[in-house]
């Protein structure tokens, strides 16, 4: 599946993806971050059988990569033509840090 590069106090940790990962302060998340300024749970990103997408948990000063599908999920993979995958693509919370896509397989 994809993977992920967290960039939090000026260090990068890789971490792969599960179909469902959730990521933020608490431990019980997929991905835990150990920031003050990282909600409990900040966003979870899905596999949805074709593509990456994303949700903000809680928005504050979440911002990210892709347009908006439904019920706030976010597509995070797709690139601008039909089959097209994009990685790079980032979600940032604020000035604590960021999620990059790795590899959107």
């Amino acid at each position: 599946m994809g993977s992920i590069a967290l960039h939090f106090d000026g260090l990068r940790r890789q971490q792969p993806l599960l179909s469902s990962t959730t990521i933020g302060r608490h431990w019980s998340n997929s991905v835990e971050v150990r920031d003050a300024r990282m909600p409990l749970r900040w966003i979870e990103i899905r596999w949805s059988g074709s593509h990456w997408m994303w949700r903000a948990f809680s928005s504050g000063e979440t911002r990210g990569s892709g347009r908006l599908i439904e019920d706030g999920w976010r597509d995070f993979t797709r690139g601008r033509s039909p089959g097209e995958n994009r990685t790079g693509a980032r979600i940032t919370c604020g000035d604590a840090g960021w999620v990059e896509l790795l590899d959107s397989s």
